[in-house]
């Protein structure tokens, strides 16, 4: 990193802390305003009372004037120093016109009027909410950002829940959040759902996990081919139809295409019904990079339900329906299949320690050693 740069992220880290010591200054005035608006509502005549003087002293102090320029001159001087912070500027001018509004509206210490201190509290609240907004607006980004960045791929972060305390009007977050959707944030947004998927900002991770299941799909292939090939290793597999690479394989695409109908029909269902987060016919690369590993793994139900069919029924490849249907239900068959090859090899196991122990009669045996 050159200095350039270097000095670049921290004028951007500066200006980043100073609009959140502005917020910061923003919240605490509200319940200095809060605590004003009570000792209002507790007036009994038109003129303010000793408390309610006080609480104007306590505000009026809160306030602090100059403090409050002082932060806005730090931040101008940011804005001012380095020109790439200018894509900020317009946000960052909402905040700064608010600021200077709150200040013109403060409740005057000098006032004997009740019904212009509860206009000016009313006022000045509404526009430190604005202050306060503004500042979100400006700061999410940054916080959305590297939330994400603790995440892995594909995992969800629910902006709704994060925000909602900070930012009760729903509308408004819906606004950020849909300000969010037009910026690079190392996310991919989804505005019915209140959601930002995490996604890699690198090219090379991106297009790995786009070749992701394709290189499931070629595992899974040369894995049985493999298992057709274990004869020539002296494994022999009788009557389980598992010798034939060729028609082994065969069986694997057409489950693996039952399996491609069900996911388009799926996601058809979804996008009709107006559910689906992600739709992979409309947003096929997004899809596909943020679920890369689900559909990955799918190699694993698709390979036992071939097997399970070559095994458990007795067919042929040309049957294209029946292993069809069998991949369109490939996560429940693939269950049958699995619960039926552990009771197999579970009684398989039995008899494999009965014999070694010669209590099935075999030589080797107690009785059969005796003679």
């Amino acid at each position: 990193m050159n200095g350039n740069e270097r000095g670049s992220d921290e004028a951007r880290a500066r200006f980043f802390s100073k609009v959140r010591t502005i917020r910061a200054d923003a919240k605490a005035l509200l319940v200095q305003l809060k605590q004003l608006e009570e000792a209002a509502k507790n007036q009994d005549g038109s003129r303010p009372d000793s408390n309610l003087t006080k609480e104007l002293q306590r505000a009026d102090r809160a306030l602090s004037q100059k403090k409050l320029d002082e932060r806005l001159r730090e931040v101008e001087k940011i804005e001012a120093d380095f020109p790439h912070l200018e894509i900020y500027g317009d946000c960052f001018g909402e905040v700064r016109n608010a600021v200077r509004q709150v200040s013109a509206d403060w409740p005057k210490m000098g006032s004997a009027d009740l019904t212009a201190i509860t206009k000016g509290i009313e006022r000045s609240s509404k526009a430190l909410q604005e202050v306060v907004l503004g500042c979100y607006r400006l700061t999410i980004p940054k916080d959305v950002e590297r939330s994400l960045g603790d995440l892995s791929i594909g995992k969800s972060l629910d902006f709704d829940l994060k925000y909602k305390e900070e930012i009760p009007d729903e509308k408004v977050r819906e606004e950020i959040l849909a300000a969010l959707s037009q910026r690079r944030i190392g996310g991919w947004v989804d505005l019915k759902a209140g959601l930002i998927y995490r996604v890699s900002p690198q090219r090379s991770v991106r297009v790995l996990t786009y070749l992701a299941p394709l290189l499931a799909v070629a595992a899974a292939v040369l894995l049985l081919i493999g298992i057709a090939n274990l004869k020539h290793l002296g494994i022999d597999l009788p009557g389980t139809h598992l010798d034939d690479a060729k028609a082994l394989v065969g069986a694997f695409l057409l489950v693996l295409g039952g399996a491609v109908i069900h996911l388009v029909v799926e996601n058809v269902k979804q996008f009709q019904m107006d559910a689906a987060p992600i739709v992979a016919i409309s947003n096929l690369l997004d899809w596909m990079h943020l679920r890369w590993a689900g559909i990955s793994l799918m190699a694993v139900p698709l390979v036992v339900v071939t097997i399970g069919m070559r095994m458990a029924v007795d067919s042929t490849p040309d049957q294209v329906a029946t292993y069809i249907l069998a991949g369109y239900s490939a996560d429940s068959i693939a269950g049958v299949f699995l619960t039926r090859f552990d009771s197999s090899a579970s009684a398989s196991a039995k008899k494999l320690i009965k014999r070694l122990k010669g209590e099935d009669g075999s030589a080797g045996g107690k009785d059969g050693n005796s003679q």
